[in-house]
């Protein structure tokens, strides 16, 4: 057994992980039970690696979104109790018998993947809104929603009442609107308005361990999944008076049970359909997909009624589309890998570059209520400055040469979503106003600053409410909920060394979320994650919290290794990438031994 990355890996038996969970998902959809337990446990064998904890994650992740996207969304009973032994397994990773326990039961009910043909069928249709006057949405509004969404929110009880499938198209809606929203389930995104109405519509109680369950997947915001378990849930509502309730009996498996099966164990020869696949190789493209690897035996679309056979033969169509446009393109970017000193040489000279020219430019003229802001600003720093463009409140903070313009900030922003993390939303421009000290002489820019006839680069965020940074409304962290996220940023921060990686640099607000700002020279100077003499530590934070957020933090590893590994090549941190990768999967044993 090998583990070097999630990327890098060989199980006992001599197959990957990416083929294992490909194996995972094309045998329970074809029905050939063997091989879909044998694929599970053959995987869950990384556990006994010393570095296989990641993977063991992307396995839990990996089972529950075919709860969602391959068991049909009729069996209540089996989601339910399976999302459960899910749970119970990642307490104790070493209770391998309760992934005997779930093969044994979620193979006893139907499939299908009518949620990934519902997605797909609205996912190409326009939105249009009637006339209406908010009334029953009334009983969900928050401070902080817009007209608009809550327009949405009562367009979706009218059709839910109606049992009108077209709420889908609601739902993009609200995925697509930005900013903060009022606060749902202590978050702003305006996505949690469809969860809080549906919420009223789990009925018979069964489905509240369903609406929990979907909720915890969709907090996931770096999860490419996430917006199926919103379509997912609403299919759910829609169709609950269709469901299956009743208790399934199943064997339930002791750790004899499965150490006699591991003992038995032969390596099995994985079928064409699982290794000759899109997401294993990429190359094998999206149409064969659709058409092999998503094939369900004895698919059960009655849910979809008479559109069942339309929703899926659209799917598989719109998969081949994508093929077509895929080979339009010139080459394929490279995320990974080792680099010639050369080509690190050059990308550092390429980051140092202003390259004005490749940023959006916005006169300064163009900004209203110009607000400079000094209070504590210390040293040397040039101050933020506080605007509105196009009746919007931003904050444009200017990046020159030793900070690299801003790549780093930028960087780390963009990352944050993929954690679970509130971003900044922010991108750089160029402005024709620099600011400049008055007096040269003076270090400081606090009462010395004033605007320079200049080019300059900034970093335009929008504006995050809040009452100060952390380091001065300590009372914050009396709530448990605050400290996990107070220390999920610095493990956050941690992972990349930014500089600066402190509580004043994490902003609160009156409800208590948490904005981490200014992260800056990432693999840089910086060393450690945690500072001496600090508040986040094991003096204040118990063991089970670090534990939680860690696993929180390297949950999904292979999506998060992937996407932040674009990121890094996207500006200009092409020579970062392995240092990434190589930090991040020795992560938990970096933190721990900081720790204490």
């Amino acid at each position: 057994m090998i583990v070097h990355t999630c990327f890098n890996n060989c199980s006992e038996h001599g197959y990957s992980a990416n083929i294992l969970k490909s194996g995972i998902c094309k045998y329970f959809r074809r029905g050939e039970k063997e091989k879909f337990i044998w694929s599970i446990i053959e995987m869950s064998l990384f556990h006994d690696h010393p570095k296989g904890s990641g993977l063991i994650t992307n396995l839990i992740n990996r089972l529950k979104i075919l709860l969602m996207e391959d068991l049909s969304l009729s069996e209540v009973y089996i989601i339910s109790e399976c999302s459960k032994i899910l749970d119970e397994y990642d307490k104790d990773r070493s209770q391998r018998n309760l992934l005997l326990d779930f093969c044994e039961l979620v193979t006893k009910g139907r499939r299908n993947r009518i949620t990934s043909y519902v997605n797909n069928w609205y996912r190409n249709k326009d939105y249009t809104r009637g006339n209406l006057v908010l009334d029953k949405v009334l009983k969900y509004k928050k401070s902080g929603d817009s007209e608009e969404l809550l327009l949405l929110g009562e367009d979706l009880i009218h059709r839910l009442e109606k049992g009108d499938e077209s709420i889908f198209l609601i739902f993009n809606e609200m995925m697509k609107i930005e900013g903060n929203m009022g606060l749902r389930y202590r978050r702003k995104e305006a996505s949690y308005l469809w969860f809080e109405i549906l919420g009223d519509y789990m009925w018979p109680a069964e489905l509240n361990d369903i609406f929990k369950f979907s909720l915890q997947m969709f907090m996931r915001r770096g999860m490419k999944e996430r917006p199926a378990f919103g379509i997912w849930l609403g299919l759910i509502a829609l169709k609950r008076d269709d469901l299956d309730y009743s208790v399934k009996e199943y064997q339930k498996f002791t750790e004899t049970h499965f150490d006699d099966y591991r003992k038995d164990m032969k390596k099995i020869e994985m079928d064409d359909y699982v290794v000759n696949d899109y997401h294993v190789n990429k190359g094998f493209g999206l149409g064969k997909f659709a058409e092999e690897g998503a094939l369900v035996v004895d698919e059960d679309l009655s849910l979809l009624g008479d559109k069942g056979a339309e929703y899926k033969s659209y799917y598989i169509q719109k998969k081949n589309e994508s093929d077509s446009k895929s080979k339009k393109k010139s080459k394929v970017k490279e995320t990974s890998g080792f680099l010639h000193e050369e080509e690190k040489k050059q990308s550092k000279l390429n980051r140092k570059k202003k390259c004005f020219d490749d940023l959006d430019k916005i006169s300064f003229s163009e900004f209203t209520n110009v607000n400079i802001l000094e209070d504590g600003v210390c040293g040397g720093k040039v101050c933020c400055i506080e605007v509105i463009y196009k009746d919007k409140r931003y904050i444009l903070k200017q990046m020159g040469e030793s900070m690299n313009y801003g790549l780093d900030y930028i960087c780390v922003d963009k990352c944050k979503t993929y954690f679970d993390l509130w971003d900044m939303k922010m991108r750089r421009i160029v402005s024709d106003k620099k600011l400049v000290r008055k007096d040269p002489t003076i270090k400081t820019f606090v009462n010395n600053s004033s605007f320079a006839d200049e080019d300059a680069v900034f970093c335009m965020m929008d504006y995050f409410e809040n009452i100060g940074d952390l380091g001065k409304h300590k009372e914050y962290l009396k709530d448990e909920f605050v400290v996990k996220e107070c220390l999920k940023i610095r493990l956050f921060d941690g992972l990349f060394r930014s500089s600066d990686n402190i509580i004043r640099n994490i902003l609160v607000n009156r409800d208590g979320e948490l904005l981490s700002i200014d992260e800056g020279d990432i693999y840089g100077k910086r060393g450690s994650i945690f500072n001496t003499h600090e508040w986040v530590s094991s003096k204040n934070i118990s063991d089970k919290i670090l534990h939680e957020v860690l696993d929180d933090i390297l949950s999904e590893k292979d999506m998060k290794i992937k996407y932040v590994s674009d990121k890094l090549v996207k500006y200009g941190f092409k020579d970062k990438v392995d240092e990434f990768v190589n930090r991040f999967n020795d992560y938990k044993s970096i933190v721990l031994s900081e720790w204490h």
